[in-house]
């Protein structure tokens, strides 16, 4: 397996401000189970993270990180390499999987992170794109 850890941005990808996506917690779990690590990055501040203990869900990552007054925001280079050291992981072994071409896969890409964009109503056959995060299942084996 190329990567030991993914890493998800929280809103957009993993839920909605109304709840989580269907497929959340189920690959979640799937991906546990083959022994990744999962982490969260969010420009969300710290009601993120009310919202994943809401929904019950926080207990499956390793690393929590939010927004913090004053620090960088992404798509800025040093968000990506903070949670990159923050989780003791090699850049080139980690995956983030967000929802924004520009603020989460061209920054993460921009410091040697791969990354896959989520799109959740996606345009048949583009390439580096999933609709579902069901597909991250197939690809991690």
């Amino acid at each position: 397996m190329k990567y030991d850890i993914i890493i998800f941005y929280f809103l957009g990808t993993l839920c909605t401000r109304g709840g989580l996506f269907s497929d959340t917690e189920p690959v979640i779990k799937e991906l546990l189970s083959s022994g990744l690590k999962l982490a969260i990055l969010s420009s969300s501040g710290s009601e993120a993270g009310e919202g994943m203990k809401e929904w019950g869900i926080d207990h499956y990552f390793d690393v929590l990180s939010f927004a913090r007054s004053g620090a960088p925001m992404k798509p800025h280079p040093e968000v990506f390499l903070r949670i990159a050291r923050k989780i003791e992981y090699d850049p080139g072994r980690v995956l983030i999987v967000g929802d924004s071409v520009y603020m989460d896969i061209e920054g993460a890409r921009s410091v040697g992170i791969d990354a896959i964009l989520i799109s959740r109503c996606m345009r048949e056959g583009e390439e580096g794109v999933i609709s579902s995060l069901y597909e991250l299942i197939g690809m991690m084996k």
